[in-house]
């Protein structure tokens, strides 16, 4: 008999970060999250609301910080900041498909396929429209995930 194997979540949890405003062409990282359960990966939630008239195909970046309290990607700081990208790993990306302003753009993605998530986990959001982002209603969230083997 074969069996299967879930990845139940610990319940979404907002990263401290500050999204609203976010200037366009400027980066944000999120207050770094110890991985005190050693949970192997999690599921991030990004949901933007964009500018009064940002231009359709322009978009939004999600990158995966990760540290072990010393050491992060890209020397990211501990606690929510501006932040300059490099190398960090690219989880997704949103876009403006139409143009229309302050519209709310939303999906999940999955740390995955980057490998164990580590002892320290974070975000960084890159705003690449030609907006601010409006100046309310934007949350970057995870839920971490393990493994269970069932029947």
């Amino acid at each position: 008999m074969s069996k299967e194997i879930r990845w139940p979540g610990d319940g979404w949890t907002s990263f401290t970060i500050t999204l609203n405003s976010l200037g366009f062409g400027t980066s944000r990282q999120s207050t770094m999250v110890l991985n005190g359960t050693n949970r192997p990966r999690a599921k991030y939630q990004l949901r933007l609301q964009s500018g009064t008239a940002p231009t359709a195909g322009t978009i939004y970046e999600l990158f995966l910080l990760r540290g072990d309290g010393t050491n992060r990607t890209d020397a990211a700081g501990g606690s929510d900041a501006a932040f300059t990208y490099h190398n960090a790993p690219l989880l997704g990306s949103l876009s403006n498909d139409n143009g229309a302003g302050n519209a709310f753009y939303q999906d999940e993605f999955d740390t995955a396929p980057f490998g164990l998530l580590g002892t320290e986990f974070g975000g960084a959001v890159r705003n690449s429209t030609n907006q601010n982002l409006n100046a309310a209603s934007n949350t970057l969230k995870y839920n971490l995930h393990v493994g269970q083997i069932y029947p």
